[in-house]
């Protein structure tokens, strides 16, 4: 039995294509979707979808537009240098700014549900919460997988901890 590097996984399962290129048509899609999302956060009230939203979710879109250019920026160098620590640093600041977001828009409420009666507010805010305890562990396993990294990766190029 043989095992395949994630490179030469990716590589088979898109058909030939690298795996730096299938990186990189990654990223692009990712780019992509992030400014796709900020032109449809900008749009929702006009368009009247969903029903639910108030006038409050434009207080919302700063921070929710502010999340996905940090994540944006972050993808950037993705295209030319993509090490594991750097991912994992960058999922570290994105899951820290998923946070902000969330609590913001906890804070806002830009939600207004009819008394159709089902309990939408709740589960809405279940989903935030969930939201909120997502990303936390997301930065544990990343913060841990980072410090691995530091102390026993042997690539060159990464910054070192002193493991003694």
């Amino acid at each position: 039995m043989t095992v395949d590097s994630n490179d030469e996984h990716l590589e088979r399962f898109l058909g030939g294509m690298s795996g730096a290129t299938a990186k990189r048509v990654g990223y692009s899609v990712m780019i992509l979707i992030y400014i796709v999302s900020i032109w449809v956060i900008y749009n929702l009230l006009d368009w009247g979808w969903p029903p639910f939203l108030t006038e409050e979710w434009n207080d919302a879109i700063p921070y929710l537009v502010t999340a996905i250019v940090i994540s944006l920026i972050l993808t950037l160098p993705l295209f030319w240098y993509d090490p594991p620590w750097y991912k994992s640093t960058k999922e570290i600041i994105t899951n820290l700014a998923s946070i902000a977001v969330t609590i913001a828009v906890w804070r806002i409420w830009p939600f207004a549900f009819s008394d159709g009666g089902f309990p939408w507010e709740t589960v809405v805010r279940i989903a935030l919460i969930i939201g909120i305890a997502g990303p936390i562990l997301g930065i544990i396993s990343e913060t841990v997988k980072l410090v691995r990294r530091l102390q026993f990766d042997s690539d060159p190029d990464i910054p070192r901890l002193d493991p003694e």
